[in-house]
């Protein structure tokens, strides 16, 4: 990132920095709220209204997805590194995740007495490892000092 720069659409004035904070803010609006399947309801027009389900741990996993996949041409070693060993359990089948973890899941079924590992249970893991990422995601940022102007209203 550093000594590059990203024109962006000059039609709207889109700068690479903008999407960039703007994916960081749709990240922290979903985290601001407990990470759960819920139901969200929609008004339409003529009073009409629209249920439907939202499961925000994936929109969390998504999108820091997409903030990792905005930055991936800037990733250092460290960064790079950390993004395969994340993203490779966030994009896991829950049946990829049991077999990847092995023993681990055995334990935990034996401690909680659980005939069967519930769902819930491996969308935690992929939580955690959104979450770990997005640390990451963060620190890379910090180590590129690249959100500097941003926050700060400072201008190079």
């Amino acid at each position: 990132m550093e000594g590059e720069q990203f024109i962006g659409n000059k039609k709207d004035g889109t700068e690479f920095r903008e999407i960039v904070l703007q994916h960081l803010k749709r990240i922290l609006e979903i985290s601001s709220s407990e990470l759960r399947q819920m139901k969200k309801v929609s008004l339409i027009a003529h009073g009409e209204s629209v249920v439907y389900e939202e499961d925000t741990r994936e929109s969390y996993i998504q999108a820091v997805e997409a903030l990792a996949i905005v930055l991936l041409p800037y990733f250092d070693k460290e960064m790079m590194e950390e993004y395969d060993t994340c993203s490779e359990v966030m994009s896991s089948w829950n049946f990829e995740l049991k077999e990847k973890l092995g023993n681990k899941f055995e334990e935990i079924r034996k401690k909680f007495s659980l005939g069967e590992i519930p769902s819930d249970y491996y969308s935690k893991i992929k939580v955690n490892h959104a979450k770990r990422l997005f640390r990451e995601l963060n620190l890379l940022l910090k180590r590129q000092d690249y959100l500097k102007g941003s926050i700060f209203g400072e201008r190079e």
